[in-house]
């Protein structure tokens, strides 16, 4: 019971079946419909953003939308910074960001490292209870936009406001 697995997910009993929170359709768990990340911003909320809980202040993880505006009003290239492949993303002001190819984590085993970018957003994948969006991108094609169950280790990019 160690690693990134449905025993170790925050929110589900032992299987994508059994989610406590973050669930659109009772088939899955507790329905709540919550489908944002709670950043602890109002009284007697818990910090379930990764980045917020992790770094405080203003910071958390992007939405699904402001990761939509990445995908479709920046320009990217796959590129290497250190010896480290990732993108390049450059927004229409001119200002960029790395994302490194760091790959993803199930159960214990890191995986695409290198060859894909997995990154996950605060939103949750209404058509999948158990599965949360971000972006995806390798060294061919665009960044698109993906869902992945809630389990899997992804990297973050932070923002802050």
């Amino acid at each position: 019971k160690t690693g990134y697995n449905w025993y170790t997910y925050k929110w589900s009993g032992d299987n994508y079946m059994s989610m406590t929170k973050y669930c659109t359709s009772s088939g899955y768990g507790t329905e709540d419909n919550i489908t944002e990340l709670q950043r602890g911003e109002k009284t007697g909320e818990t910090k379930d953003d990764a980045a917020r809980a992790k770094l405080g202040g203003k910071w958390r993880m992007p939405t699904d939308a402001e990761l939509e505006a990445l995908r479709t009003q920046c320009t990217s290239e796959w590129t290497s910074r250190n010896g480290i492949d990732g993108r390049l993303v450059t927004g229409p002001n001119g200002n960029s960001i790395f994302l490194p190819a760091a790959g993803n984590l199930d159960q214990t085993s890191l995986g695409n490292k290198g060859a894909y970018g997995l990154y996950w957003s605060a939103t949750l994948d209404k058509n999948s209870p158990y599965g949360a969006l971000g972006l995806v991108f390798r060294s061919t094609g665009n960044i698109t936009r993906g869902s992945d169950y809630r389990k899997v280790g992804r990297s973050i990019r932070p923002v802050t406001e």
